[in-house]
C-alpha cells in the first residue's frame, strides 16, 4: 500500500526514483506528531529529518527560478497571488501581485507530500481489511468491475483516513446547545459525520449501494475539500482494478495484529498481512 501513492506523488513534485526512500521518511516526520503524543527524542529526530525535507526542496526551488519547468515547484516559484485591484496598466502585467515567499512555499510542498500519499496508504490498506474479511465484496468485484468506484466511495466513508481536522471559529456559535467562543480551535470530525444515522441507515455496515454514496466528508467540505480528492480515488479505483484482475482470493495471515496508528486524526493500521489464495 506503501509504493504506490508515494511514487505517484513523488513524480509529481519531481523527486527522483533514487530518494524514494527519504521521500517515505520525510512524510513519515511530517506526521509523527500529528493527533498523538511523541517523546521529546522522538519530536527532535522528525524535526531532524524534516529539516532535510526542507533543504533538498529549497535547492529544487531555486533551480526552478532559473530553469522553471512545467511541473508544480516551477508554478510555486513564478506564482503571483492577486494583491486586490490595480490599474489598467499593470492589469495583464505577468509580474503583478505577491510571490509566495520559502516558507509558504515549503508548507504546501509538506501538505502535498503527506496527503498525497500517508492517506491514500491507509485507504488501501483498509480496504482490503475488510475485504479480507468480508470476502463476498473481493469476489462481487471480480465479477463486476464496474462496480469498483462505489466500493471506494463506502471505504471513504467507513474508513475515513483523515478522521478529523482542527479549524477556527471565526465568530461565536451554538451547537447543539454548546457556546462555542470566537477564535476557538476546534476538531471536527469526520468520521463521526460519515457515521451520523440520520444520513446513514445501519451505518456502521458496508454497503457500496447506499444513495449518494460520494455524499461523506472524507475529503473535508467546501473550501477546505482536498485538492487530492480526485487523485486518490482514481489510484484507489486502479489498484483495487488491478489486484482484483490478478488475485483470485487472498485471506488475512495470521500473522496479524490489527495494530493501529496511535492518532485521534490519522487512522491507519500499522501493518497487514495478506496470503494470496
Amino acid at each position: 500500500a506503501v509504493p504506490l501513492p508515494v511514487t505517484i506523488i513523488a513524480r509529481a513534485l519531481q523527486v527522483p526514483d533514487d530518494h524514494l526512500g527519504e521521500f517515505k521518511e520525510w512524510s513519515d516526520a511530517a506526521i509523527a506528531g500529528i493527533g498523538t503524543a511523541i517523546t521529546d527524542d522522538e519530536r527532535v529526530e522528525a524535526e531532524r529529518t524534516l529539516i532535510a525535507f526542507q533543504l533538498w526542496f529549497t535547492e529544487q526551488l531555486e533551480r526552478r527560478r532559473t530553469e522553471p519547468g512545467h511541473d508544480i515547484l516551477s508554478r510555486l516559484v513564478h506564482a503571483r497571488l492577486d494583491d486586490g485591484p490595480t490599474d489598467d496598466s499593470s492589469a495583464d502585467d505577468a509580474s503583478a501581485g505577491t510571490s509566495l515567499n520559502l516558507a509558504e512555499m515549503l508548507s504546501i510542498l509538506q501538505q502535498i507530500l503527506v496527503a498525497g500519499n500517508e492517506t491514500t496508504t491507509k485507504l488501501l490498506t483498509e480496504m482490503l481489511y475488510r475485504f479480507g474479511e468480508e470476502p463476498e465484496h473481493w469476489a462481487a468485484m471480480r465479477a463486476d468491475p464496474s462496480v469498483i468506484p462505489a466500493y471506494v466511495e463506502e471505504s471513504l466513508r467507513l474508513a475515513s483516513p483523515t478522521q478529523g481536522m482542527w479549524r477556527r471559529t471565526t465568530r461565536e456559535v451554538t451547537v447543539d446547545g454548546v457556546t462555542i467562543p470566537a477564535k476557538s480551535t476546534v476538531v471536527l470530525m469526520y468520521a463521526s459525520a460519515n457515521r451520523d444515522e440520520a444520513l446513514y441507515p445501519d451505518p456502521d455496515a458496508f454497503d457500496p449501494a447506499r444513495a449518494e454514496i460520494a455524499a461523506h466528508l472524507a475529503f473535508g467540505k467546501g473550501i477546505h475539500h482536498c485538492l487530492g480528492a480526485n487523485l486518490s480515488r482514481l489510484e484507489a479505483r486502479v489498484a483495487l482494478e488491478e489486484l482484483t484482475r490478478r488475485i483470485p482470493a487472498y485471506r488475512l495471515a495470521d500473522t496479524n495484529t490489527f495494530e493501529y496508528e496511535p492518532s485521534f486524526m490519522l487512522r491507519g493500521l500499522r501493518r497487514l498481512d495478506l496470503l494470496i489464495r
